[in-house]
């Protein structure tokens, strides 16, 4: 109901004020959003959309965290040898890019306040806008895993993460 109204109230003011335009334009369109803490912030106030999950009760298939043998500077980001080719999630968070990029294929994740980028998978094992535990299985690689850690566009060191 309150988003019903709140997408009446932005239709109307679109069609009545050209500076509501503007605005919503600077900084609504502009603007990324962390989806992640929308919706954590949505549960803490509402509780979960899906009034029976209290009811399902899931367990971990996979809980993992990534083991390697070395890592090396890979321009912004860490090159990992990985002992299993089997990739884990670092954290919790919301897939929101699934993708080529450099000519990899990749996956960001949104985790609250930083976006991990894992690149060179050879298998993706999870969808867009899916959300992720950590530990959680998310793809395979051929021994080599590219990790990008980013906070509002700039690279952030791996060592906080790994």
């Amino acid at each position: 109901m309150i988003t019903i109204i709140i997408f009446l109230v932005t239709i109307i003011s679109f069609k009545s004020s050209e500076d509501f335009k503007n605005w919503f334009q600077v900084h609504v369109l502009n603007n990324s959003f962390s989806f992640t803490n929308i919706a954590s912030k949505y549960e803490s106030l509402f509780g979960n959309p899906i009034p029976f999950k209290s009811f399902i009760k899931e367990k971990p298939v996979f809980s993992e965290k990534i083991n390697y043998s070395s890592l090396t500077q890979y321009n912004n980001g860490i090159l990992l040898n990985v002992d299993n080719n089997l990739i884990p999630s670092i954290g919790e968070g919301l897939i929101i890019f699934i993708g080529k990029k450099d000519n990899q294929n990749c996956i960001i994740v949104d985790q609250k306040d930083v976006e991990v980028t894992y690149c060179m998978l050879k298998h993706i094992g999870v969808k867009l806008y899916d959300h992720i535990e950590a530990g959680s299985y998310i793809g395979e690689v051929d021994q080599k895993l590219l990790l990008y850690f980013t906070k509002n566009g700039e690279y952030l060191n791996y060592e906080d993460f790994i």
